[in-house]
């Protein structure tokens, strides 16, 4: 979560969308390392159905949701499992990731507020970082 926020908060911030947040644009690299590839190539094939900026911003976010959704239940998320699979959520994982991912599918916040939300736990992932930099 701290990783992708923080790919998206660089794209956002520059004026522009990621438009390509889903489980098979997510690398993960040495040490634990999330990366975004793809970004871009939707732009060159959807060219003539340009959204608004902020639409395309809103929809990297409510993918981001349904991405992060999938990985924790290990399942692709649908309409269809959506229930399930956030009671799942609700069942192996926090209460505020839970409310952070249905808010982020739901009724997503912007990207600043949602690093904002998240700020305390990415002092977490950083620590982590340096342990798996110190081994």
């Amino acid at each position: 979560l701290v990783q992708l926020s923080s790919a998206l908060r660089t794209v956002h911030a520059s004026n522009m969308a990621c438009r390509c947040v889903s489980t098979s644009h997510v690398l993960v690299t040495s040490g634990s390392r999330v990366r975004l590839g793809g970004i871009g190539v939707v732009d060159v094939l959807e060219y003539e159905q340009m959204k608004t900026l902020p639409d395309q911003q809103r929809e990297d976010l409510v993918a981001l949701g349904h991405t992060l959704l999938s990985v924790a239940c290990r399942t692709h998320v649908t309409p269809q499992n959506l229930q399930q699979c956030t009671m799942k959520l609700l069942q192996h994982y926090s209460q505020d990731l839970h409310n952070i991912l249905l808010s982020l599918i739901t009724k997503p916040p912007n990207i600043f507020e949602l690093c904002a939300a998240i700020a305390p736990k990415a002092f977490d992932e950083l620590d982590m970082m340096y342990g798996v930099a110190d081994a």
